[in-house]
């Protein structure tokens, strides 16, 4: 019984990060629009599409999925190399980006 609850509480709190996470992101999104040398990030539900057939959600906190779709996003919008560098403690991997991988693949 205690599992089962513990369960319904990570849930519960999960759910209400990711819905405070979403207005902030839809706030931020709304003021960047009046500023057109920048482009607002993609909503996490758009994220997390691009990377089907990719990875999996199974990754705790998104650090699987998340990556993997804000680097298809990048190659989407036309960008030719990417690197991705993050503190030691967050990727488990340095990964990078070159041309002909199975991502440049699969479309």
């Amino acid at each position: 019984m205690r599992d089962c609850m513990g369960v319904k509480m990570t849930r519960a709190v999960s759910k209400l990060l990711m819905d405070k996470l979403t207005i902030v992101k839809t706030d931020m999104r709304k003021a960047l629009s009046h500023y057109p040398q920048f482009e607002a990030p993609q909503s996490f539900e758009h994220l997390k599409n691009l990377v089907k057939g990719y990875v999996g959600y199974g990754n705790k906190m998104g650090e699987g999925w998340l990556l993997t779709g804000e680097m298809i996003e990048l190659i989407n919008e036309g960008v030719p190399n990417i690197v991705c560098t993050q503190p030691f403690w967050l990727s488990a991997q340095p990964c990078g980006r070159q041309g002909d991988d199975p991502v440049d693949q699969k479309e």
